[in-house]
């Protein structure tokens, strides 16, 4: 069963699954009234569950305190800074509809591609400073900035200027749904 009542993120699947990441006891799956349960004893690198995203090929990776998982059930594979990942406390994961998997990881983004890891940089786009993963229902990553918001144009990171002038600064998260609609939560300001 269930143990862990500290669910510190989920994601409804499309077959009905609904996956629950915790604070200290892993991964849960819940199907057809059971929860089926990933910890560190099947291969998890941490216990606190922080990200979860489902890739466009069905695997379902996972963010944790200790690295990325991939998991391909039965098939669980982790990567950690050793493999190339910028750190391994993944807070955000993003699948673009190319394939790549975009992870932020101690406030760097890092991009998973054919099989390896790339960190972008100045001559990408992307800047200096915090640095912020919008979880999205788009093709493309949406990062914030100090310096505002950037968006994915196929082999570097541009602003988007139909959002300057917002409070970047104050920006806590982001998602982006299905629609194209931008969601920010603001300290201190509420929900833009």
């Amino acid at each position: 069963g269930f143990t862990d009542n500290r669910v510190t993120v989920f994601l409804p699947d499309t077959d009905g699954v609904l996956w629950i990441g915790t604070l200290r006891e892993g991964l849960y799956r819940y199907a057809a009234g059971r929860f089926e349960h990933y910890a560190m004893a099947d291969g998890l690198p941490g216990a606190h569950v922080m990200s979860i995203a489902r890739g466009i090929d069905h695997d379902l990776w996972i963010g944790t305190d200790s690295g990325l998982v991939q998991l391909k059930t039965p098939r669980i594979r982790v990567y950690t800074t050793r493999d190339g990942l910028a750190g391994d406390q993944v807070a955000n994961l993003f699948q673009d509809r190319e394939g790549s998997v975009w992870a932020e990881t101690n406030s760097r983004i890092a991009r998973f591609v054919h099989g390896a890891f790339t960190q972008p940089d100045a001559r990408e786009g992307m800047p200096e400073g915090r640095v912020a993963l919008i979880r999205g229902g788009t093709s493309y990553p949406l990062i914030f900035t100090n310096a505002g918001l950037l968006r994915w144009a196929s082999d570097r990171f541009v602003p988007a200027p139909e959002l300057a002038g917002l409070p970047w600064d104050r920006v806590a998260a982001g998602f982006e749904d299905r629609s194209g609609t931008l969601w920010l939560a603001i300290h201190d300001g509420g929900l833009l």
